[in-house]
């Protein structure tokens, strides 16, 4: 067994591996069922170098798990000494005594041996390591709203410098999480009972079938992080805030780190939020540590999740810098041209431009009337329904792909003179 990470989350380690379908001499193990394994797990309570190194020895020679000369012993933590296990994906929760869930931080490491319904085994796995201490406080009060940017992520700020942590889960028509797709995976078939290995390795593979989901991804942190940008409890973000360098959003589950700051904000926003999908959030904050050259992590517990169904509400911006004037070059081809400067928002789909009869004294007076049955895509439009000698007001106003309008723009003046 060569997988076996360590999660320090509350007051628990979590422990994952991947229990061996095969035996050492690379056989199917038979009927797992009848013939069931387990597993002991031992930790060992910030171990030095010295017993490290001899641990590595003692694994590699099969010897238990009881101690190590030179350093503490690695103690089975197991309930009654083994759990039983199946082949496969494996996980157990150690749950920390009160004296290594205070500070002052330190150094855990854990072993798993599996063991086979006769009580053989292949020794200790290699080493594994968390940190005892003190976890951050859970997140509170976390809340999600729409915002223009994305998904306003705000929670009850407190005195901590701990980064926090959001994971992100897609939500599906039935209300429950989307799951990621299984990996492909090519799955040898079980050869007869008896058959050699020389005949197994030559036995035919199939190939597991692909899902038609969406593509797998990853849920470290280091390759699901999405763009957030810090922003203050119950404020838009500003415009010199700090911008996370991550990578692109995963459409299952992503997970998403604010950057680390001497206080905290009490929010965030998630750029990467595709109006018209609904998602789970929960949050966690996080302590980083360094213990005897190990980078680890502390995490609070996972706060409750909430639902944002991301809506696009929110009009584009107001165009600007709107000018009128007369244009044609003969009185059949007479018009009033109208120009401005395009909006930057990116789901802008074009312009409407609405006209208003001026009075004696210049002012708008009457129904504005909509000139352009469906949006101008270019921030332009000739006006070639003018009469002559009426002086006319424009406005503009854009429109996004949700239909949202914004207000109009100022206005502005012309109007065709008698040739």
């Amino acid at each position: 067994m060569k997988d076996l990470s360590a999660e320090r989350v509350g007051t628990e380690v979590r422990l994952r591996w991947t229990t061996p379908e095969k035996t050492t001499d690379k056989l199917f193990i038979k009927d797992p069922v009848k013939n069931p394994m387990t597993a002991e797990i031992c930790r060992i309570v910030s171990p030095t170098a010295a017993s490290s190194a001899a641990s590595v020895v003692a694994a590699s020679s099969g010897t238990p798990a009881p101690g190590v000369a030179g350093g503490p012993a690695c103690v089975p933590v197991t309930p009654a000494g083994r759990l039983r296990v199946k082949p496969g994906a494996s996980e157990w929760a150690d749950a920390l005594p009160a004296t290594l869930t205070v500070d002052p931080a330190g150094l855990l490491a854990y072993r798993v041996q599996i063991f086979n319904a006769k009580g053989h085994s292949a020794g200790l796995s290699a080493e594994t390591f968390a940190a005892s201490g003190a976890v951050p406080p859970a997140v509170e009060e976390l809340h999600a709203t729409s915002s223009r940017e994305g998904a306003m992520l705000e929670w009850k700020r407190i005195d901590s410098t701990a980064s926090v942590v959001l994971d992100r889960h897609l939500v599906g028509a039935d209300g429950a999480d989307v799951q990621p797709p299984a990996k492909d995976s090519k799955k040898t078939s079980k050869p007869d009972e008896g058959k050699s290995s020389k005949k197994r390795k030559a036995a035919k593979t199939s190939k597991a079938p692909q899902t038609a989901t969406a593509p797998a991804l990853s849920t470290t942190a280091s390759t699901t992080q999405t763009s957030m940008t810090q922003a203050a409890s119950g404020a838009p973000a500003a415009s010199g805030s700090k911008t996370l360098q991550l990578a692109p959003p995963a459409p299952v589950e992503v997970r998403l780190r604010t950057p680390r700051e001497a206080a905290d904000a009490g929010g965030t926003i998630d750029h990467t939020a595709q109006k018209g999908v609904t998602y789970h959030y929960s949050a966690r904050r996080v302590r980083e540590i360094s213990v005897d050259g190990h980078k680890l992590e502390l995490r609070s517990v996972a706060s409750a999740p909430v639902t944002l169904a991301v809506r696009d509400i929110f009009p584009p911006g107001v165009p600007t810098d709107l000018e009128a004037v007369p244009g044609g070059a003969t009185a059949s081809d007479r018009s009033i041209d109208l120009s401005w400067t395009p909006d930057t928002d990116l789901d802008v789909v074009g312009y409407i431009v609405y006209r208003q009869d001026v009075d004696s004294a210049g002012a708008a007076t009457g129904t504005a009337t909509r000139l352009n049955a469906s949006p101008v895509a270019d921030p332009a439009y000739r006006d070639q329904t003018a009469l002559t000698g009426h002086r006319y007001a424009y406005r503009v106003s854009a429109i996004d792909a949700a239909g949202n309008e914004s207000a109009p723009s100022a206005e502005a003046q012309e109007m065709l003179r008698e040739q």
